[in-house]
């Protein structure tokens, strides 16, 4: 079943949500498991004796216990460093805090400013550098999430490594969203050519890019405005973060992993008991000032359309492996 029949599919059973629901129910119902919406709309699969549930990359495989506690980003970040895995060291503050979390975060700046509890980049600060900045961050986050917390920003480029029952399912290159230049179009020309290829790709993953507010200041911290013509090659940053959904590309990197890093994740997705479906954000070293690998977050229900979708690179079926674990022969 394609795409297309699967939304439709979900929309005439009333099952909520999109595409990594859509996916997973095509590959299921091409698999001849029963497949029916439960009472909140998510997708209850069935075969035989076993049954299980799936909403957008969320399932009961992963034990209750490890789900919960993946919300809470510093108590994953301090298992994996027991485990003698690589994670950043981070502290979560109050929002009464500011004084003692400004004295923790000043002798290891540059810094991230985070919520312990939000996903999809929501109110993200990175490379905080100086007293100002890291006020303003740290009052947004506070207002968004009752309490923030700050980690020792690590330097590289961030992947999504989707695991599944401790073997690696698919790896994708996560950019901020950007345009390049030519030398000859402004950033504001860019931007509408990038989004003209969005809308005629037929992607259903990739968002189109939007010169608001916090595009304008990223673009100030480069010196540059929507009327700047950037010399050819030269990459603009319109986000600081790298989600998809804030318009980020995703670039398949499955076969780019090195035997190191892949051991890494697998290590870590080993390493915390119940966890059977995971997406690893993992900072890897692909540059001059990349550190070594970074485990920075840990996801117990990954967006798995992104590996289907990818903006460039070869499409990975995670939905078929959830399948497979779901439903051993």
């Amino acid at each position: 079943m394609d795409l297309e029949s699967a939304l439709a599919y979900m929309k005439e059973h009333g099952f909520r949500g999109r595409v990594n629901n859509a996916l997973v129910i095509s590959r299921a119902l091409d698999r001849g498991v029963t497949v029916r919406p439960d009472r909140k709309g998510r997708v209850q699969l069935r075969k035989g004796r076993r049954k299980w549930l799936f909403h957008n990359g969320w399932s009961n495989l992963n034990h209750r216990l490890v789900t919960r506690c993946a919300t809470q980003k510093e108590i994953t970040s301090r298992l994996l460093r027991a485990r003698g895995l690589p994670a950043p060291e981070n502290a979560y503050f109050g929002a009464d805090d500011i004084e003692r979390a400004w004295a923790w975060a000043e002798p290891v700046l540059p810094v991230v400013v985070k919520p312990s509890d939000l996903s999809k980049g929501d109110a993200v600060h990175v490379d905080i550098k100086d007293r100002g900045a890291f006020e303003g961050a740290f009052n947004v986050v506070v207002r968004r999430s009752g309490g923030a917390l700050i980690e020792v920003l690590g330097r590289g480029v961030e992947h999504r490594i989707t695991t599944i029952d401790g073997e690696i399912a698919a790896a994708t290159k996560r950019l901020p969203a950007h345009v390049v230049g030519d030398g000859i179009t402004t950033i504001e020309g860019l931007v509408a050519l990038k989004n003209q290829q969005r809308e005629s790709s037929g992607n259903p993953v990739h968002k189109l890019l939007k010169l608001d507010a916090v595009a304008i200041e990223q673009m100030t911290r480069q010196g540059l405005t929507s009327t700047s013509v950037p010399e050819s090659g030269v990459h603009v940053a319109l986000r600081a973060t790298s989600n998809v959904s804030t318009g980020g590309d995703a670039v398949d990197a499955t076969d780019d992993l090195r035997p190191d890093e892949a051991e890494i994740v697998r290590q870590a997705a080993r390493a915390i008991p119940g966890l059977r479906i995971a997406g690893f954000d993992v900072l890897l070293p692909r540059g001059s000032e990349s550190s070594g690998p970074s485990i920075i977050e840990v996801n117990t229900a990954p967006m798995i359309s992104m590996h289907h979708y990818p903006w460039t690179g070869q499409p990975r079926d995670v939905a078929d492996r959830i399948l497979d674990a779901m439903f051993v022969e």
